[in-house]
């Protein structure tokens, strides 16, 4: 009863005063909002494990430019090759370079995020997609058909999870260098890995 009677007397406090009642509520509300939000990206990033089969043994590889301390960038191609070729510190090694991409489909142009990758990418991370094959060594050749693995929100939201789009043609182009065509369909990542679209392609 003491308690019902306290809370009843709280209540009462808090409408005779809506400007006081207004900012702690206000307040209480942004503290909220912010602990989630910050919560969310320390989870994302140092709490829940990467989607990879040996997530502790994944490294990104760059370069550092001698005139400019502490900038950092990514490997030309021919560098990654002799590091692929050569190298002997890596049990694995594949190339990414993140692009974006325009999905023609349906009359419909989207610009989304995407990457550049080289076949061994998925199988140096140890997963393979939910549907379909995964890169071949070929596919990033010069000359070879390009080849598109399709993110699994991307699949769902754009193709309805259909798995019929497995080997369908897609227009798709990357800019800026003008790159596109019909390309084959090839879904679906694991939903744990982020991004819509990764496609093999050489880079010259």
């Amino acid at each position: 009863m003491i308690l019902f009677s306290e809370v009843r007397q709280s209540l009462r406090r808090l409408v005779r005063t809506p400007t006081f009642t207004a900012v702690a509520v206000s307040t209480l509300a942004l503290g909220i909002g912010g602990s989630t939000a910050l919560f969310s990206v320390v989870n994302a990033a140092l709490l829940r494990p990467l989607p990879y089969t040996h997530p502790e043994m994944v490294v990104q590889v760059l370069e550092t430019e001698p005139q400019r301390p502490g900038r950092r960038r990514e490997l030309s191609y021919p560098d990654f090759v002799d590091l692929r070729d050569r190298g002997r510190a890596f049990a694995g090694l594949a190339g990414f370079s993140a692009r974006g991409l325009t999905l023609n489909e349906d009359g419909l142009a989207e610009r989304i995020p995407g990457a550049l990758v080289t076949g061994s990418f998925f199988r140096t991370l140890g997963v393979a997609p939910a549907l379909g094959r995964d890169f071949a060594d070929g596919d990033d050749r010069g000359g070879a058909e390009p080849v598109v693995i399709l993110g699994h929100g991307l699949w769902q939201r754009r193709f309805g999870a259909d798995p019929a789009v497995i080997g369908r043609r897609v227009d798709r182009r990357h800019r800026p260098h003008g790159d596109g065509g019909a390309s084959a369909r090839l879904p679906v990542r694991p939903r744990g890995l982020s991004g819509p679209v990764a496609a093999a392609r050489a880079r010259a």
